[in-house]
């Protein structure tokens, strides 16, 4: 039972992360959709929003490192940076990572098995 609570407040802090990225940066009509197949979450997010290229590169590179053990373990501690450092930590608890910037919209699709 503990450890269901431990993956529900990961997938929460993540997702937390992600909308918090979403509403800085000025999305509208935000959507977050999770699904749970066994033991693996998939984060589904998209939202419009205008980014720079300076941006969108931030973005990517944030998210192209992902599943680094060693940061699995500081987790809780997201929350607490600049919102592109959270992306990093978000990016790199997470299993896959795919980020896509088109026409004003950007997705994550993020997935985390426990």
């Amino acid at each position: 039972m503990k450890e269901k609570r431990i993956n529900a407040k990961m997938i929460s802090k993540i997702t937390s992360q992600i909308t918090e990225y979403y509403i800085e940066n000025g999305a509208k009509n935000f959507h977050i959709k999770i699904d749970r197949i066994d033991s693996e979450y998939i984060i589904y997010t998209f939202g419009y929003t205008e980014l720079p290229p300076t941006k969108v590169e931030e973005i990517k590179k944030a998210m192209s490192i992902h599943n680094d053990m060693e940061y699995g373990e500081y987790w809780e501690l997201m929350g607490e940076g600049e919102d592109t450092d959270e992306l990093i930590l978000v990016a790199r608890i997470c299993d896959s990572v795919y980020m896509n910037y088109e026409n004003g919209i950007l997705e994550l699709t993020l997935k985390k098995r426990f």
